[in-house]
């Protein structure tokens, strides 16, 4: 096996065993796990389309905005890592009701649904005038953390995106004060480490970052999402400490 062929095997191992926490299981095993899930891809889909068909159901028997905005928010969460064009469906459908209730709160929740589909798309300008247009002040601080947390995610996704001097540079600093506020509004201790890990990867700190995802990883309170998240970002870093120890 040469060196590209073992990275990617190491890269998928990593990911299933943060995923799927399995001490002492063996490579071949781990795989034939993978392949199960991949021959099951039919059964998540079916259980995905009735999720979304018993919210819609919800959404429209709605007997009030508010509820009907709870909907719609759930909706978007459902397509969010499924179809991101119907994801951005009923983040306008939930902003739209938002505005009509004059909630800050909803509001800024569901600008902050709309900016992650626009920047899932690489719409990033788009994003960036959403956010821009938006009035924090008097939301709650739950809804000024999301607000940071989409704005500093938006800002490292950029500076990947053009990783061209000066901006890649500017993008970081921003990213780094921003994750700044974001720590001192954050009052989940389990996002502290994973906001840290993902500010030390996006310097390039490789080392440093690992230690913060895999004390992120060992909280039972992470969700599956955000476990493969994390999971593929320590699988990335081990691959180019491999690649920077080689060249």
């Amino acid at each position: 096996m040469n060196t590209l062929e073992y990275l990617k095997v190491f890269f998928v191992c990593t990911v299933l065993m943060f995923v799927f926490p399995m001490a002492g299981i063996a490579t071949d095993n781990v795989l034939t796990r993978l392949d199960r899930c991949l021959d099951s891809s039919s059964l998540y889909d079916e259980a995905k389309a009735n999720e979304i068909a018993e919210l819609n159901r919800k959404a429209m028997s709605a007997t009030n905005d508010r509820e009907r905005f709870m909907m719609y928010l759930r909706l978007y969460k459902a397509y969010e890592s499924y179809k991101y064009d119907s994801a951005s469906v009923y983040a306008d459908k939930a902003y739209s009701l938002a505005c009509k209730i004059n909630s800050y709160d909803f509001i800024v929740e569901s600008v902050c649904a709309k900016v992650f589909c626009l920047l899932s798309a690489g719409m990033y300008k788009e994003a960036f005038d959403e956010l821009n247009v938006v009035d924090i002040a008097k939301a709650s601080l739950p809804c000024r953390y999301k607000y940071y947390f989409v704005k500093w995610r938006l800002l490292a996704d950029a500076a990947d995106y053009c990783h061209t001097e000066p901006y890649y540079s500017k993008y970081i600093r921003e990213a780094h004060s921003l994750a700044d506020s974001l720590l001192s509004v954050n009052g989940n201790t389990l996002m502290v480490p994973y906001i840290k890990g993902m500010q030390l990867m996006k310097e390039g700190k490789y080392d440093k970052s690992i230690d913060f995802f895999l004390q992120t990883l060992k909280d039972k309170r992470l969700g599956m999402h955000d476990r493969a998240i994390c999971a593929s970002c320590v699988g990335w870093m081990y691959r180019n400490l491999v690649i920077r120890k080689e060249g």
